[in-house]
């Protein structure tokens, strides 16, 4: 009995059965039996990729803005650079609309106190050129226009107005920017980078209707809907005129546009 049935299941290699190479195919091998659990890892990766991509988004976006949106920003305010900077720039000026005196690089004095201002100037012009630029401390508008005067003789060269604009406005205006949008610093650092810069422009308030879009935007960030953002953006460009703030509405139009560049990355 034993010989023949080591006769029987001594069959060549190429006569098995189809039956049974089936139930050799379906049975478990020992690897996959040890590491079968691993496949299931793998099928969780793109959670655990996300996870960890939303890890760096923050900690980048919390100190400090990327490439992009860095240029942007010193695109719309200071022309690209220290060449425009210095030949434009270096005294106060008005922009129009609703801003304050500006001095350095967005520096708008209609939006910062008494206070901010000595702390933020002080250690870069003298005590006189300060107590000028907090004559106009907190004025906007046409108002801020007519008491430009006040800042006369005043001028800042690019190193102290890149400093203050990297280690003073950026930071403050990240810290608005997720008071407006809470949890916008999970979000791509281009998106994240847009964001600030409609906040270092506007402001961070969403009330009322002229904010209507901002209040949108706020619903979308925790959604991660960055074609929705980048369309809010773009609709704000209702409220200023195209013939005398063009400005404005190549500015919307450059953030929706970031914002757009980080949709699916």
């Amino acid at each position: 009995m034993f010989g023949m049935w080591r006769r029987r299941s001594r069959k060549p290699q190429g006569q098995r059965s189809s039956r049974s190479k089936l139930k050799t195919a379906a049975r478990p091998s020992i690897f996959s039996f040890l590491f079968g659990r691993k496949k299931v890892q793998e099928k969780k990766a793109p959670t655990i990729h996300s996870q960890a991509a939303e890890h760096l988004y923050k900690r980048k976006n919390r100190s400090g803005l990327n490439t992009a949106a860095m240029k942007l920003i010193l695109d719309f305010e200071v022309g690209g650079g220290e060449r425009y900077y210095n030949s434009k720039l270096k005294a106060p000026c008005w922009p129009g609309a609703s801003s304050g005196v500006t001095v350095g690089i967005g520096y708008d004095l209609g939006y910062k106190s008494a206070s901010q201002i000595r702390n933020d100037w002080s250690k870069h012009l003298p005590s006189w050129k300060v107590n000028k630029l907090v004559e106009v401390s907190g004025v906007k508008g046409r108002k801020a226009l007519d008491l430009l005067w006040r800042t006369r003789g005043i001028e800042i060269d690019w190193d102290a107005a890149l400093e203050v604009y990297k280690e003073k406005t950026i930071p403050r205006f990240i810290a608005t920017t997720l008071r407006a949008f809470p949890g916008a610093d999970l979000l791509h650092p281009s998106a994240f980078g847009a964001l600030v810069s409609l906040v270092f422009n506007r402001g961070g308030s969403v009330n009322g209707s002229r904010r209507s879009e901002m209040l949108a935007i706020r619903g979308l960030v925790p959604k991660k809907d960055y074609s929705g953002m980048a369309r809010k953006i773009r609709e704000m460009k209702r409220l200023w005129s195209k013939s005398k703030l063009r400005g404005l509405h190549r500015r919307r139009d450059a953030e929706a546009n970031l914002i757009d560049s980080a949709a699916g990355l």
